[in-house]
């Protein structure tokens, strides 16, 4: 079925809209097309974690629609190796996660969280609706179950961010409880996580720390994620690692990235946070990570998000994906510059089409000619000689014996003969064989190279392996545009 160009990915704004909420009258276009986690892939591992919150300008930008959007200045975020969670947060009561991050976040084995937030004078009026008996809860949590398994996200936040009535804490007691029974049950490994906002007694007091204000919340769900305004001086972290009972890597200290009363004052100083956290053992959780945009505007984003993450990363645990793997590399968009616009090549963001983004694949490039773009492509009528791609793959991640597969779509436009055609792949110092099949499709053809084991390749002064392919053109060809389709590896270690 092909998705409505014009569809959006929202959230549900009052009980109301969650009351009314039916799988029935919902487009299934706005669910994932990945299959959802496995409940070992939502296992998190036994080591403190990093959490990672998105809110950006009140959420549910350009990364609302479904099929992607035009947009050449949107957010984007490609750093998945460094997160175990990702939140997707808005102040509407439900934040449903949108089509894309899901997608994205899938493709790399990181959990998505939705949010259920209350806040303010009408955050209270709610909580007394819903809190008012077991039924009204039962209702609710039931809704917030159905709409975590239909979107094949992986859980909740649940944000109480206002005054309860003293007499209802049971209550609220019991829908925490109930939501993460349920949500268990219905998504094995899936997460119940509560914000640090109201205490035990009722009253909306950030406390900052773990402790007997807030502990009986922590001690009925999957972990806690602590307000960010803790300070170093009062001993927050070692208060919460000795209320956490063993529990540490289930607390999530907050950080706040625009620095509103943060160790360190946010931004690139975020860091700071991060070494006292992880001097206690805790995990973390990392708010507004879209900072460098919202605050640092488009102009030299990538450079900026790529700073950010690369000071947090001394006290970040990275994680790597396991083979097979199979990417293209995109990272969910495509910005060309303005002459592109005549070739046909239009920007485009959309971030169900990023591919897995491994930090053992940093793909570098050395060519002959300035046409290459953003989306892999170059145009074979412009090369006088050879096009090289350099593939960076980290030696450490890199299983003893392997096969590769490059998979090249090319469009041949005019050209006169199939057979004139010359696009030989070199790959690098490792002498390796390799077998070749095509497949036409009109003025297309479809070329995959599949190598033997991979033993060695050419090592850098990084000691990485260097996988270089290199394609060179033929005086016959008058336009052919050639693709990267597909880079696979696939492991040949059966016990990998």
């Amino acid at each position: 079925m092909e998705r409505n160009p014009q569809l959006e990915s929202t959230p549900l704004r009052n009980l109301e809209q969650l009351h009314d909420w039916q799988e029935e009258t919902t487009d299934s276009c706005l669910v994932s097309r990945q299959p959802g986690l496995t409940a070992s892939q939502r296992q998190l591992a036994y080591r403190p974690r990093t959490l990672i919150c998105h809110d950006l300008k009140g959420g549910y930008l350009e990364d609302r629609f479904v099929s992607g959007c035009p947009a050449t200045e949107a957010f984007s975020f490609y750093y998945w190796h460094y997160v175990d969670i990702f939140c997707y947060f808005s102040h509407h009561l439900v934040t449903i996660p949108p089509v894309g991050w899901v997608d994205a976040a899938h493709k790399h084995s990181v959990p998505v969280l939705g949010t259920f937030i209350t806040e303010f004078d009408l955050g209270a009026t709610i909580c007394r609706e819903f809190l008012s008996s077991f039924g009204s809860i039962e209702c609710v949590v039931s809704q917030l179950v159905r709409v975590a398994v239909f979107y094949k996200f992986d859980g909740w936040l649940v944000n109480i961010e206002n005054d309860i009535d003293s007499s209802l804490i049971p209550n609220l007691l019991s829908f925490l409880y109930e939501l993460s029974s349920r949500m268990h049950s219905s998504i094995p490994g899936s997460f119940v996580i509560w914000y640090d906002a109201v205490n035990f007694a009722g009253k909306l007091d950030w406390q900052n720390e773990l402790n007997d204000n807030n502990y009986k919340f922590f001690d009925i769900c999957d972990g806690v994620f602590l307000n960010y305004t803790w300070k170093t001086e009062e001993d927050n972290l070692r208060h919460s690692l000795k209320s956490s009972e063993g529990r540490q890597f289930d607390v999530y200290v907050g950080v706040d990235c625009f620095g509103r009363g943060c160790v360190g004052g946010g931004g690139f100083n975020c860091d700071v946070a991060l070494k006292h956290i992880r001097e206690f053992n805790l995990s973390v959780a990392v708010f507004a990570f879209a900072w460098v945009y919202e605050h640092l505007g488009w102009e030299n984003f990538h450079e900026n998000q790529k700073k950010f993450w690369k000071k947090l990363e001394p006290f970040l645990f990275i994680r790597s994906l396991k083979l097979p793997l199979a990417t293209n590399f995109c990272r969910g968009y495509v910005r060309c510059p303005g002459d592109s616009v005549a070739d046909g090549i239009t920007s485009w963001f959309c971030l169900s089409r990023q591919e897995p983004q491994c930090h053992n694949f940093n793909v570098r490039f050395g060519f002959t000619s300035d046409r290459v773009r953003e989306c892999l492509q170059f145009d074979l009528s412009t090369i006088d000689d050879s096009v090289f791609l350099l593939f960076y793959i980290d030696s450490n991640c890199f299983p003893p014996r392997n096969r590769l597969q490059l998979t090249w779509v090319v469009n041949y436009g005019t050209l006169v003969n199939n057979e004139s055609v010359v696009l030989k792949p070199f790959l690098g110092n490792s002498s390796l064989m390799i077998s070749s099949s095509k497949k036409l499709h009109g003025d297309w053809l479809e070329q995959l190279w599949t190598s033997d084991a991979i033993k060695h390749l050419a090592v850098d002064n990084e000691s990485n392996m260097v996988l270089s392919v290199r394609f060179q053109g033929s005086a016959n060809i008058n336009s052919a545009t050639v693709y990267l389709d597909k880079l696979s590896l696939e492991s040949l270690c059966e016990d990998f």
